[in-house]
């Protein structure tokens, strides 16, 4: 799944470092677009493998590209190893339905375990079915992705032509934090304390206004919006396939 290491690299280079108690979230994801596109059956977005980057870790950077790396072998072989399940049939996860994606808000670990620890105690004393209760690395990665710093924003945009109205709007307040071409457009990500004292501005003359009126403005055949604002949005990783086309960072300066 990895077609370009040096987009990969440069993309984990630009994370800033976690702070004490935090990590960062990686995980492969089955599409469930891409599985209706190659089965022609219904199944939701599943996740089907966790890593965290935490950081304790000295060299936290290698550790996240060695992760991503990992993620990418068992995505190449994806349809050797997992496998759907619908009704009473079973299928092979087909190549080319899956991703790498990451959430670039660092989770606070300590607020995560305190809710995980809460959340068993609760299943016990309700009389949970056990199998529920003993899912503790699934419960332990959605509680951590529910204590995220949400320091990122993303900008969804699905039309290239959108992308530098938006860009040009951005910049009013602030760069870019990264330009991620996906497999249906971009997102832009927004640093938010690199905003400023830009912050009250761009949330209500660009979020709440100028944004809100482009989701009226720009829509698809079925009346979806073409753009989207995302607090907490999932980032395929640049330098990696997302279905069957490559993810990379875009030089957005050069666009404008």
């Amino acid at each position: 799944m990895i077609y370009d290491i040096r987009q990969v690299i440069s993309f984990v280079e630009k994370l800033p470092a976690p702070e004490k108690g935090y990590c960062y979230l990686l995980m492969l994801t089955m599409r469930s677009r891409f599985v209706k596109e190659r089965l022609d059956i219904k199944v939701p977005d599943t996740v089907l493998e966790r890593e965290i980057v935490a950081w304790y870790h000295y060299e936290w950077r290698d550790v996240y590209i060695r992760k991503v790396r990992k993620l990418s072998i068992l995505g190449e072989n994806v349809s050797r190893i997992y496998r759907i399940t619908k009704d009473t049939l079973s299928f092979p996860v087909p190549q080319g339905s899956v991703a790498i994606m990451a959430v670039i808000n660092p989770s606070n670990m300590v607020k995560a375990l305190a809710s995980l620890i809460n959340e068993a105690i609760n299943k016990v004393f309700a009389g949970a079915e056990l199998r529920d209760i003993v899912r503790v690395r699934k419960r332990w990665f959605a509680n951590l992705h529910k204590y995220s710093r949400r320091i990122f924003h993303t900008i969804d945009v699905d039309k290239a032509d959108l992308l530098i109205d938006v860009l040009k709007e951005v910049t009013k307040y602030t760069e870019p934090f990264m330009v991620i071409k996906t497999v249906r457009g971009y997102h832009v990500i927004i640093h938010l304390p690199s905003l400023g004292e830009n912050a009250p501005s761009y949330f209500k003359e660009f979020v709440q206004k100028w944004l809100n009126e482009a989701r009226k403005e720009y829509v698809d055949k079925d009346g979806k919006p073409l753009i989207e604002y995302l607090k907490q949005g999932l980032e395929p990783v640049p330098g990696t396939i997302y279905g069957d086309s490559e993810v990379k960072m875009v030089e957005w300066e050069g666009l404008l």
